[in-house]
């Protein structure tokens, strides 16, 4: 059993009923629009039937999907605060200390990060994109 289905199938039920809930609200998003599930699949360059299992809440929908259907939506601002730091009560709650800051572990340098990847016509295009300093509060 390969490590993905083994995650998937392993998914706990509090996490699946909110894919589930996740999916329902897509779906009534996208009928609040006056888009169809066809539509929806066009403009996220995917099928109908990836659109289906994203709005039942399958697991196995990728986040490339979700992301492309919630911007299509005019909803992809909501997706980046699903783990913000802000509405992390249980984080919150934690001693500042206890987590190591990610900065002391960085290296000098251009590294995976420092480059993305586009595709023009086939071809595949590396560009360096310039060091960007992140330091979360506290370090």
């Amino acid at each position: 059993m390969s490590k993905q289905t083994l995650a998937r199938e392993s998914l706990p039920d509090s996490a699946a009923q909110a894919l589930v809930k996740l999916g329902r609200d897509i779906r009534t998003a996208r009928k609040l629009r006056g888009i169809t599930a066809a539509q929806l699949a066009e403009r996220t360059y995917t099928t109908r039937a990836t659109i289906t299992r994203l709005e039942n809440g399958h697991p196995g929908v990728s986040l490339t999907i979700l992301a492309h259907a919630l911007w299509v939506l005019q909803l992809e601002n909501n997706l980046g605060m699903v783990a913000d730091p802000q509405n992390d009560l249980q984080g919150a709650l934690l001693p500042a200390g206890r987590l190591s800051c990610p900065c002391e572990k960085r290296k000098p340098g251009l590294g995976r990060e420092s480059f993305a990847v586009t595709s023009e016509k086939n071809a595949v295009v590396f560009v360096a994109l310039p060091h960007v300093d992140y330091a979360p509060a506290g370090c």
